[in-house]
């Protein structure tokens, strides 16, 4: 895991989740795009404290597209988070 790049701070996940910054040194991971596939996967640490791991491969992603296809790739990463959150919330309430 430390060999991996770091959200908004370092390698491949530099200019990543910019637009998130609560987001950021909370995903850590290895972005890449080659002959049309545009990938992400990494580890997430989501907001209930766990340690997710997640692979978005994507495919038929012409170069000019990648930035979009990276878009998307956040847009899952911070669905995950967000998808947790609301466990933890849900079961938090359970327990109660």
């Amino acid at each position: 895991m430390g060999s991996l790049s770091v959200a908004g701070v370092d390698g491949t996940l530099e200019d990543r989740f910019r637009g998130n910054p609560d987001m950021k040194r909370r995903v850590i991971g290895k972005s890449g795009f080659v002959e049309g596939v545009s990938c992400l996967s990494g580890y997430l640490r989501a907001r209930d404290n766990q340690l997710y791991a997640f692979s978005i491969m994507m495919n038929g992603i012409p170069y000019k597209s990648n930035t979009l296809a990276k878009s998307l790739q956040e847009k899952i990463v911070r669905a995950l988070d967000a998808h947790t959150a609301s466990v933890t919330a849900q079961t938090s309430r359970a327990d109660h």
